[in-house]
């Protein structure tokens, strides 16, 4: 009673239709990180289930999943659905923080990357670095935004005026004045505006539900 043994009697056109209604919906969220000694990109996702179902199953999913993220494709170890997967980058086994992928992964394989998550103190490393790690990933559809399990409630590390804050300088900010500095031949002493970028990021807003009860925060968005 677990398991239907007559699916390879069904006509080959319906069990294609099958894995097709399958792989139209299978979502991962695929977590890599980088293997020094062997120079590769690995991961503890398992094996998309049918690309070892069978022969047409494979054939089938091999359309949408395809080894990735390497500089070229015979160093590529991890199966990875552009369309639907969501990416989670290991930032520490890059080296020293933020971590750089550089020659690790192929620019374009970078820009077909359309969901990605990322840790919050990985997020704030690169918003200081200037995102310049950020900047290759040209592709994305969303930015998700994992916050600490052991502090999910108050955002007491980085709370919301940090975030806030981030996103500001991020999309332009203020650069710092020294009593000394000068203006058009006149003593400035505070803030003045930065050139804005041209990129603007997304407003700081906490995705939890006040009608769960549940306080909003830096987290979640």
């Amino acid at each position: 009673l677990t398991a239907f043994t007559l699916f390879p009697k069904l006509p080959i056109e319906l069990r294609v239709k099958i894995f097709k209604d399958y792989l139209s919906t299978a979502t991962r969220l695929v977590h890599i990180y980088w293997h020094a000694r062997q120079r590769v990109f690995k991961s503890s996702q398992a094996i998309p289930p049918l690309l070892h179902v069978c022969q047409e199953s494979r054939y089938e999913a091999l359309k949408k999943y395809q080894l990735s993220f390497a500089p070229s494709p015979e160093f590529a170890r991890v199966y990875f659905s552009f369309e639907k997967d969501v990416l989670m980058v290991c930032w520490r086994t890059l080296g020293a923080y933020p971590g750089r992928i550089v020659k690790k992964m192929g620019d374009g394989e970078a820009a077909k990357v359309r969901h990605l998550i990322m840790n919050e103190e990985a997020l704030l490393f690169h918003a200081e670095d200037d995102g310049r790690e950020l900047e290759r990933f040209t592709g994305l559809n969303t930015l998700g935004v994992a916050c600490d399990p052991a502090n999910v409630e108050s955002g007491d590390q980085y709370g919301r005026l940090a975030m806030e804050r981030l996103a500001y300088g991020l999309n332009g900010g203020f650069d710092d004045l020294h009593e000394d500095d000068e203006e058009d031949g006149q003593e400035v002493v505070g803030k003045r505006p930065k050139p804005v970028k041209e990129e603007k990021w997304p407003e700081v807003v906490c995705l939890r539900s006040d009608a769960q009860g549940q306080q909003r925060c830096s987290r979640h968005w």
